[in-house]
């Protein structure tokens, strides 16, 4: 199996882009099992000793087999003035403008890194509290313009260095997800049958089975329906998020069909893992996921209850859904017996839901 390192660069206000490219490679490392693993290099996962300042610490990206760069509305924090310069001694722009500007002089004297670099094309969304924060989100916005005009596009519509424009996250997601997959075929000899590690992953084939989370990968033919859920879901959150008065909207998606259709595969394949992608929703962060099937017990609350205090990992639950809300075991109802006649009250039930969500957020 060969390891391919992916770096991964770009400034903070692309997060959720970032977040999706270790997605993608999660998900190929369970297509391609046994033919190749890519690793994501994430400068934030690491530490970093004080003796320096960050970018001379972090791994050189012509060391790394691929380069993925994402811009949207800044080019990324100044270098220190004692830092390397360009051949003509000019400053580098920013970190990230370093690292892309490297791996492309790398990869014209050598056969590596490829370097990939995408902008996004959405108007970018400033919070500002304060004016000079205005000011410096223009000035990160113009020296961007600036950076890609220099070395991408010039002021005459002309490519000096390709590049890729995606609009939402789930497309670049996708685009990713696409980008590898080619790498693989014009890089590694395999077959090109789609593996599926039957061993660990058991058989994709479900029959009657509904297909789950882990499954997502070869859940294919319904992306428009979970597009349209997913869209529906968001309207309804965000016209109960804007109405100023009045009963609020609850973000509730009833799917309705015969028996075998497909519900429960839609909903635990398709619409769970893809809403709670990072970036899939605005303003949320963390997702938690929890299962129940009201007839497996005689009280449907505690049924819900049960569901709620699920704590497996994702690599230990054979749904692949990971943990529901287990930090209601820190309030106060600490266990699932405990918790049911809370939620049958209503009132007492949602608190203790609610506190159990602030201390998942807070660790």
């Amino acid at each position: 199996m060969r390891r391919v390192r992916i770096f991964v660069s770009s400034p903070f206000d692309v997060e959720f882009e970032r977040q999706r490219i270790d997605r993608v490679a999660q998900r190929l490392n369970g297509v391609f099992a046994d033919i190749v693993r890519f690793d994501t290099i994430r400068w934030e996962k690491g530490f970093y000793s004080a003796h320096a300042s960050f970018q001379p610490q972090i791994e050189k990206t012509e060391d790394c087999e691929i380069v993925i760069a994402i811009f949207w509305s800044r080019i990324g924090s100044p270098l220190p003035e004692d830092f390397a310069r360009m051949p003509g001694g000019e400053a580098y722009p920013s970190g990230s403008a370093f690292e892309v500007l490297t791996a492309i002089e790398a990869r014209r004297k050598g056969d590596h890194p490829d370097v990939y670099v995408f902008r996004k094309s959405e108007p970018p969304i400033h919070r500002i509290d304060q004016d000079d924060e205005l000011v410096e989100a223009k000035a990160q916005l113009k020296a961007l313009d600036a950076f890609f005009a220099r070395w991408f596009r010039n002021d005459k519509g002309e490519f000096l260095g390709a590049y890729h424009d995606f609009k939402t996250t789930d497309q670049f997601e996708d685009m990713v997800e696409r980008l590898l997959r080619d790498w693989v075929d014009a890089h590694i000899d395999h077959d090109h049958t789609v593996p599926w590690p039957i061993e660990t992953m058991g058989s994709p084939f479900r029959a009657l089975l509904p297909f789950d989370a882990k499954h997502a990968a070869v859940y294919f033919g319904r992306d428009r329906k979970v597009t349209r859920a997913i869209e529906q879901l968001k309207r309804i959150a965000q016209d109960e998020r804007s109405a100023p008065s009045g009963p609020a909207s609850i973000a509730f998606l009833l799917i309705v069909g015969e028996s075998g259709s497909g519900k429960s595969s839609l909903m635990r394949a398709g619409l769970a893992p893809r809403l709670t992608s990072p970036g899939a929703v605005a303003n949320v962060d963390l997702w938690r996921t929890a299962i129940i099937k009201v007839g497996d017990e005689a009280n449907p609350f505690l049924a819900l209850a049960r569901a709620l205090f699920v704590a497996g990992k994702l690599e230990d639950d054979a749904g692949g859904f990971g943990a529901a809300l287990p930090e209601l075991r820190e309030g106060r109802a600490p266990t699932p017996e405990l918790l049911a006649p809370l939620l049958a009250s209503g009132t007492d039930g949602k608190r203790a839901v609610l506190e159990a969500m602030v201390r998942a957020a807070q660790g």
